[in-house]
């Protein structure tokens, strides 16, 4: 089986196991990291990312060598939880960590290589994660911990998770992720010293973009790794089942990177080489498009070279309008932490 065969199946099985007895938290939780593994093992680091946008497509390409952190301190906004955890150390030759918020009450705190597609994360969660099996019982620091590692003959490259309570209502997961191109060898020993070094000083989310939050909607997610920074806002009241409806997601791109084409149908007629894609003129007041879902491409004050892509996830949506997004865009600022998608 290959890889992606294997994360089907493993998604499955995770997606098939019944929830906590916390309910819904543990429903969203589960959801969440899910989504975030989705990201890591089918590529968030992929050469090329398509987003499109009815009959057009707008491709970013990722140039893993060219990713720039981009620093100014003006604009405030809504900031996410900070973590209630620290992680003091991750095998050497990971990139630096990056706290990231994945849902109500859920962090994970990344440290990565863009060039190898390769993860050591830590996640923190109120309640028990689902675990993968079989495990082994190991012990992290006197207390009782277990430990997935997948069998070579079904998984070329090694997927672990390392899974104790630390302390009541604070779950934490070990994620060691490895794609074809593992450049740090990650042992368990390895994982268990991650574990081992976790403490309790807080520390703040990656600021990436710094906006007005919109009526009705709260910071569902941030997310930021040398692939890019996108921020998701959700319903500002309780989850449903199946977790927080997303309602807009915001993400950093480079206007270097951004092209155009005309999609007549679903393949793309530049994708063999036989049409050059034509460079996608973004107006300094922005430019919007209204099928099949709104979004809006932004030109960041200051930093000629960014671009704010806001994608509502429904046309109903009071944000989909272009003068809603507009006035949502002409708020935001790009944060210290934030990296563009090249």
């Amino acid at each position: 089986m290959d890889l992606d065969s294997d994360l089907r199946t493993t998604m499955a099985r995770r997606a098939d196991a019944a929830p906590s007895p916390d309910g819904l938290l543990g429903i969203v939780l589960e959801r969440g990291r899910r989504a975030h593994r989705r990201r890591v093992l089918s590529g968030v680091a992929a050469a090329v990312v398509v987003l499109l946008f009815g009959g057009i497509g707008i491709t970013a390409i990722v140039r893993p060598d060219e990713t720039r952190t981009l620093r100014i301190s003006d604009g405030t906004r809504e900031t996410a939880p900070p973590a209630p955890i620290s992680v003091g150390w991750f095998p050497a030759g990971l990139g630096k960590p990056r706290v990231l918020y994945q849902g109500p009450e859920t962090w994970s705190v990344d440290a990565g290589r863009l060039d190898a597609v390769q993860t050591v994360s830590v996640w923190v969660t109120p309640v028990a994660p689902t675990r993968l099996s079989p495990v082994t019982t190991i012990d992290v620091g006197g207390t009782p911990a277990t430990i997935y590692w997948a069998p070579t003959k079904t998984y070329p490259d090694r997927f672990a998770e390392l899974t104790y309570q630390r302390k009541p209502g604070q779950w934490i997961e070990v994620v060691a992720d490895r794609a074809a191109r593992p450049r740090v060898p990650v042992s368990q020993n390895d994982l268990v010293r991650v574990a081992e070094s976790i403490t309790d000083q807080p520390q703040p989310v990656e600021d990436v973009v710094r906006m007005a939050t919109p009526a009705g909607a709260k910071i569902g997610w941030v997310i930021a790794d040398d692939a890019g920074s996108y921020v998701g806002y959700v319903d500002a009241g309780p989850p449903p089942v199946g977790g927080p409806r997303e309602r807009l997601s915001v993400g950093v791109l480079s206007k270097d990177s951004i092209t155009l084409s005309t999609l007549p149908s679903e393949a793309d007629p530049g994708s063999d080489g036989s049409e050059p894609l034509k460079p996608l003129d973004i107006p300094a007041g922005g430019r919007y498009f209204a099928t099949p879902t709104p979004r809006f491409a932004y030109r960041v004050p200051g930093h000629p070279e960014a671009v704010l892509l806001l994608s509502v996830s429904t046309s109903s949506d009071p944000l989909a309008s272009e003068g809603a997004l507009r006035a949502l865009a002409e708020t935001a600022r790009l944060g210290p932490d934030a990296v563009l998608a090249r």
